[in-house]
C-alpha cells in the first residue's frame, strides 16, 4: 500500500478518536491531537510491516474478501514469514503477464483481453478448427489408421486420445524457453493466449492437441446441437473461463483445449496422464452437463480454487466441501503441487488452506493449473 494511503487511512482513523474526546472533553484541540497521533501510528504500523512503500498485488476474490481471521491463519503468517522462505513478490522475475510478453495481440493472455480482443481470439480460434482437423487426419491416416478410426463417435475418442499420449511422450518438451521458441508463431491462438509453462511440449504436440480439440468438438456437438461457441463468462471476476474460447449451452460452458493440454504436459514430464477411457468418459459428462444433467451442470457457483497473490507467496483456498469429502484427493494434490517444475515450496496450514511459493507463476497460471487438476481428479 503506497505510503500516501497509510497518512489518510490514519488520518481518518485518528479524526474519528480525536472527534470522541472532543465531545467528553469540549476541547477543539482533542480532535487535531487524535488526527496527529492516527497518523503516526499508521505510518509506524506499516513501516514495522515492511509494506509503507509497497504496492500489493490486486486479484483478490470473492473468497479472499469473505476469509476472516483464524488461528490456523495467523499460524500460516509465521510460517510464511520465519521457517517458511518465500521470496518477495518484488523479487519473481516477471516479463510480462503470465510468461509472456504483452504487446501485439498474438501476445495478450485471454485474462487481460479486452471484449473486443477476447471477441477476435474467439473468431481466430473458430478459423483454425477445420485446419487442424484435417491435419490431424491425416497424421493418423499416415501413422495410425490401424489403431484409430476417427469415425466421430464417443467410442473413437479413447483410442484416438491414446495413441496421441504416446506420441506426446516420445517427443518430450522442448529445450526452447516460451519467450524464445522460433516455432511459436505457428501455435494454434489458444496457445499463444493460454498460460504455458516451462518446459512445454513442442509445436508438434500442440498440433496434436489441437487437432484433438477440433474433433472433440466434432463429437460432442454432434450430441449436443445446441451448444454454442462463445467468449466466456462469468459472474466472478477472476474465473478460470473468463474470455477464453468456450462451448456453451444455457447450462454449461467448457473450454475443450484445458483436459487435453494438461494431459500432454503430464506425458512430456514422464507423469500420469489421462488415459484413453476418461478421456471417453470426460466427453460423456461434458455432453451431458451441456443438456443440463450431471455434476458439472449443477455445479455450486463458487469455483473449486481461489488464489490469492500476497507479498511474498500465494494464498491458495479450496472449495471447502473438497478437503470433508475427499482428504486423500487434497494430499495427492499438494505432493504433485510440489513435484512441479519451478515449486519451491507448498505449505498446508488449513483442510482447504494452502501457501504456494512458485516464484516464476502469476496467480491466475496457478488457479488454472490447480484447477484443472482437480476436474481431472475429482470423483464424479
Amino acid at each position: 500500500m503506497p505510503a500516501g494511503r497509510h497518512i489518510m487511512r490514519g488520518a481518518v482513523l485518528g479524526a474519528c478518536a480525536g472527534a470522541v474526546l472532543m465531545a467528553f472533553t469540549h476541547r477543539a484541540s482533542s480532535l487535531e491531537l487524535g488526527l496527529l497521533v492516527g497518523v503516526v501510528l499508521e505510518v509506524l504500523r506499516a513501516w514495522v510491516r515492511g509494506d509503507l512503500l509497497e504496492e500489493r498485488p490486486s486479484g483478490k476474490t470473492v473468497a479472499g474478501l469473505l476469509r476472516t481471521p483464524t488461528p490456523a491463519r495467523e499460524g500460516r503468517d509465521r510460517a510464511v514469514r520465519g521457517t517458511h522462505r518465500c521470496r518477495r513478490r518484488a523479487e519473481r522475475p516477471t516479463t510480462g503477464a503470465g510468461g509472456v510478453r504483452v504487446g501485439a495481440m498474438t501476445d495478450v493472455p485471454y485474462e487481460l483481453m479486452t471484449a473486443a480482443q477476447a471477441a477476435d481470439a474467439l473468431d481466430a480460434f473458430l478459423r483454425e478448427r477445420a485446419t487442424a482437423l484435417g491435419a490431424l487426419r491425416a497424421t493418423v491416416s499416415a501413422a495410425a489408421d490401424d489403431v484409430v478410426v476417427l469415425d466421430g463417435t464417443p467410442d473413437s475418442v479413447g483410442p484416438l486420445w491414446a495413441w496421441i499420449t504416446d506420441r506426446v511422450s516420445e517427443l518430450g518438451v522442448t529445450a526452447a524457453a516460451l519467450e524464445e521458441d522460433p516455432t511459436r508463431s505457428s501455435w494454434p491462438s489458444w496457445a499463444r493466449h493460454g498460460r504455458l509453462v516451462d518446459p512445454h511440449p513442442p509445436a508438434e504436440s500442440l498440433a496434436l492437441v489441437d487437432g484433438f480439440v477440433s474433433y472433440l468438438a466434432e463429437v460432442i456437438t454432434d450430441l449436443a446441437p445446441q451448444a454454442r461457441w462463445r467468449v466466456g463468462e462469468h459472474r466472478i471476476a477472476d474465473h478460470p473461463l473468463l474470455n477464453y474460447p468456450v462451448l456453451a449451452s444455457d447450462h454449461h460452458q467448457i473450454f475443450l483445449p484445458g483436459i487435453p493440454l494438461f494431459s500432454a504436459y503430464q506425458s512430456a514430464h514422464g507423469r500420469t496422464p489421462t488415459t484413453g477411457d476418461e478421456m471417453r468418459v470426460h466427453v460423456g459428462r461434458t455432453v451431458d452437463a451441456l443438456h443440463g444433467h450431471g455434476p458439472e451442470a449443477a455445479a455450486i457457483e463458487e469455483p473449486l480454487v481461489t488464489v490469492v497473490a500476497e507479498v511474498d507467496c500465494f494464498d491458495v483456498g479450496l472449495r471447502e466441501d473438497i478437503p470433508a469429502a475427499h482428504p486423500q484427493v487434497v494430499e495427492e494434490l499438494i505432493a504433485e503441487l510440489a513435484d512441479r517444475d519451478g515449486v519451491a515450496s507448498v505449505h498446508r496450514y488449513g483442510l482447504a488452506a494452502l501457501v504456494v511459493d512458485v516464484p516464476d507463476w502469476d496467480e491466475l497460471r496457478l488457479k488454472l493449473w490447480l484447477t484443472l487438476w482437480l476436474q481431472r481428479h475429482l470423483p464424479r
